[in-house]
């Protein structure tokens, strides 16, 4: 196959490492063109044979907004767009869908794949002028991205629409009036061949470039530092203080995003408070495999969760929007339909929270194998291998 993947950008998190994991996972005999406004994902995907990539403008829509009411009059999203771009915006979004065009002719692409709404607004235009199919992917839950009536003209010409969990295909269905049967939940397309065991002593050396010591107990935590998902991060940085009393940890917290700075100068302080240096804050850090598997203990939400269990690791559910602790089976259970974030369960992390979870594992080597049985077996049952999946809807897809 012949696959062209419209995204924003390339920049460390989200849907784009997504896309990289991928672009990496799909075997040689497919090809694959990618179309972003760039990012330091580019260099890696260089990498990878039989991929390619082309900057150019793509407009980013929507707002920052997750309200439950989407726009419901065309007039002012238009209104919005035309305050956000102008006619300069309007003009290079005419440009990208002509270069688009011409890839889609020129390469003989068989599938269109777009993630967030302006690169899926592109693909529904290429896809108009050439026939060429299209899927498109929704990560989070949308709220005023499109009004519905635009909404439902772009779901009406896509093939198939991947969501990430039943919470968002739900979503989709009732404010859109999407049908169901067009819906795949789709997890999280994961490099298998890096996200694997690796003993903690070959790994040490990278360890030490950023600051982490020989036999401590490290937690990890892995994510864009944004408003949307810094309270785990702030929960952590508060229960270091007394977790250090009577364990032998440090912590490591790894992401970009508009807080690094911020997070970095309250570990720095609690760092001073407590005369150790127990908070790491390196920032964007692309091996996350190797973090991964020197941590005794991961926290966060959706892809990380995978990621850890493919390496061995106990992981405890964490989000802005909610707070499972260790991840059991019944656990994983609940917070599935959210992509575990814990989104309307009602609740939330704090230190306290956070405190006793993490020393529940470290006391209990036992719990720990458990936890990791548990996770394996959840991974299996729930999500299978979404590379697999993908292949064979876009081969679906394409035959009709």
């Amino acid at each position: 196959m012949n696959i062209l993947i419209l995204t924003n950008h390339l920049k460390i998190g989200g849907s784009s490492t997504q896309i990289l994991k991928l672009s990496k996972s799909l075997d040689k005999s497919h090809k694959i063109y990618i179309v972003s406004n760039g990012g330091e994902l580019v260099s890696e995907l260089k990498k990878i044979k039989n991929t390619q990539h082309k900057k150019l403008f793509m407009p980013v829509l929507g707002s920052k907004d997750q309200g439950e009411k989407p726009l419901v009059r065309m007039w002012p999203y238009y209104k919005y767009l035309w305050r956000k771009f102008g006619f300069k915006g309007f003009k290079n979004s005419l440009k990208t869908l002509s270069v688009v065009i011409n890839i889609i002719n020129k390469e003989k692409i068989n599938l269109i794949y777009a993630n967030q709404p302006g690169p899926t607004t592109i693909a529904h235009f290429a896809s108009l002028w050439t026939h060429c199919p299209f899927i498109f992917h929704v990560r989070g839950v949308l709220s005023n991205e499109f009004p519905p009536l635009f909404w439902r003209r772009v779901s009406q010409g896509a093939k198939k629409i991947f969501a990430e969990s039943p919470e968002i295909k739900k979503r989709l269905s009732r404010i859109y009036r999407i049908s169901k049967e067009k819906i795949e939940i789709m997890g999280h397309f994961i490099d298998r061949k890096r996200f694997k065991p690796k003993g903690k002593n070959e790994l040490m050396n990278f360890g030490k470039k950023i600051g982490l010591k020989k036999n401590k107990k490290i937690i990890s935590h892995i994510s864009t530092l944004s408003e949307r998902k810094i309270a785990p991060v702030e929960a952590l940085i508060s229960a270091a203080p007394e977790l250090i009393q009577k364990n032998n940890i440090q912590i490591v917290i790894v992401g970009g995003g508009p807080l690094l700075e911020k997070i970095k100068k309250k570990a720095e302080a609690v760092n001073r408070k407590i005369k150790k240096e127990v908070i790491l804050v390196p920032g964007m850090i692309i091996d996350t495999d190797k973090i991964i598997n020197l941590s005794d203990i991961v926290v966060g939400t959706g892809t990380v969760f995978e990621e850890a269990t493919l390496c061995k690791k106990p992981f405890i559910i964490a989000s802005n929007y909610g707070f499972g602790g260790p991840a059991n089976y019944k656990t994983l259970e609940r917070f599935k339909p959210s992509n575990l974030t814990g989104r309307g369960l009602g609740t939330k992390v704090d230190k306290n929270k956070m405190l006793n979870s993490i020393e529940t594992i470290l006391k209990n080597d036992k719990k720990e194998k458990i936890l990791v049985e548990e996770q394996t077996n959840f991974i299996k049952d729930y999500y299978g291998d979404p590379v697999k999946k993908f292949i064979a809807i876009a081969k679906d897809v394409i035959r009709d």
